[in-house]
């Protein structure tokens, strides 16, 4: 396994690969697909900036779970005591 040079500012796809532990793909979605503030284009190449990307990762990480809103049961409907009659 290849060892990262900490002080490197931009790191490249395959350097985000293995600093990340992703896959190519994955790297390349990351710095291309997504709205991020971590991605450096030098001509048609894409870079992360690894100071950046830390401060991303550490604002993303975590168990934070999404509270849901209650889900509002419906009352069931009364029935009306001449249908129930009806029934018996």
């Amino acid at each position: 396994m290849e060892k990262i040079e900490v002080d490197k500012a931009l790191l490249s796809v395959k350097e985000v690969c293995l600093y990340l532990g992703i896959g190519e793909s994955k790297a390349r979605e990351l710095l291309t697909k997504t709205n991020n503030n971590f991605t450096v284009r030098i001509g048609s190449r894409v870079y992360a900036n690894k100071i950046q990307l830390d401060k991303w990762i550490a604002s993303n990480s975590g168990n934070r779970v999404e509270r849901r809103r209650p889900v509002r049961r419906r009352e069931p409907k009364e029935e009306n005591s001449i249908g129930m009659r009806m029934m018996m």
